[in-house]
């Protein structure tokens, strides 16, 4: 495709030895079927499993870093690399089979505007089982081009480097910090749904999706302004705050204050699914309402890892 489009997908990785292949796999055949000029860059982040030795043996840049966060290892792997395009993997993310067709295309567009920020929302594996098939079908058709995960994140390799790269300090939501601060620095952010890219590691039970969603709201904890500007969190709290009264109404026989925290909470779920998604009958709505009640408790349990944390440090 010459010179002046090359590609570099870099991938962080920990203990992905199931999978890690298979990601390289999908990529080496689009970018060569389809004739692209590129390279592909696996940040190790000190796997314990055979991750490094089966990214040795693919032949790829392996890069190996004891960065604590993933922003600051998805930005080991930018010093690293020479493409003018940097296309953002995770390790468990396969490219569809049109996606070298599609890029091609998206060429042109990519080379006159440095600032266009583009990729798309990770599509879901038929394999995801109910309630969660609906709530991760729903982001993927997520129409609002306010932000794109680093599952699947394309931007000028100049852009990346001119709006300050991720922020190596936030444990999580790296992508949306990077996006907001692009945003302010004039980038756009578009969503190609031609650019079709498959997320495997969905969570598939309750334990996992906690796991996963206290995990990404620590990043908003991490200060009072932090706290106050992230939706999610104020949110998360409030949520919080009508069970712990609710359980105060039942050591007081207040039924009339317990009766009011539920609904309370009822309509928050609501007001969630509604501006989040948009859904498809009445089943999918309620798959969604599930979900959004253990996703706000996932996010809610983010409160208790933070203050665990400082605990510890204060010792």
């Amino acid at each position: 495709m010459g010179k002046d489009f090359k590609i570099s997908f870099i991938i962080p990785c920990f203990n992905e030895e199931k999978i890690i292949s298979k990601t390289i796999f999908s990529i080496r055949k689009q970018a060569e079927c389809n004739g692209l000029s590129y390279e592909i860059i696996v940040v190790d982040n000190m796997s314990t499993d055979d991750s490094p030795n089966i990214i040795k043996r693919s032949g790829v840049k392996l890069v190996r870093s004891s960065a604590v966060t993933v922003g600051a290892v998805r930005n080991e792997g930018v010093k690293y690399s020479t493409g003018n395009l940097l296309v953002f993997l995770d390790a468990d993310v396969f490219l569809d089979e049109g996606w070298g067709v599609a890029i091609k295309k998206k060429r042109l567009e990519l080379l006159a505007n440095r600032k266009l920020i583009t990729g798309s929302h990770c599509c879901v594996p038929n394999s995801l089982s109910q309630p969660f098939l609906s709530w991760y079908s729903g982001i993927e058709h997520d129409s609002r081009n306010t932000h794109l995960g680093t599952g699947h994140l394309i931007v000028n390799r100049c852009f990346f480097k001119e709006v300050g790269m991720f922020n190596p300090n936030l444990e999580s939501g790296e992508d949306y910090d990077f996006c907001r601060r692009a945003i302010d620095s004039g980038g756009i952010i578009e969503s190609d749904k031609s650019l079709k890219a498959y997320h495997m590691g969905y969570p598939q039970n309750v334990v996992d999706f906690l796991r996963r969603e206290s995990w990404h709201g620590v990043s908003d904890l991490r200060s009072i302004n932090s706290f106050l500007s992230s939706k999610v969190a104020l949110v998360s709290f409030l949520f919080s705050s009508l069970h712990f009264l609710f359980i105060f109404s039942l050591f007081f026989s207040s039924y009339i204050l317990g009766l009011l925290s539920v609904l309370l909470v009822s309509a928050i779920l609501v007001l969630v699914v509604v501006n989040k998604f948009n859904f498809v009958g009445f089943k999918d709505f309620v798959n969604k309402l599930i979900v959004s009640y253990i996703y706000l408790a996932g996010r809610s349990l983010s409160f208790l890892k933070k203050a665990s944390r400082k605990g510890r440090s204060a010792q």
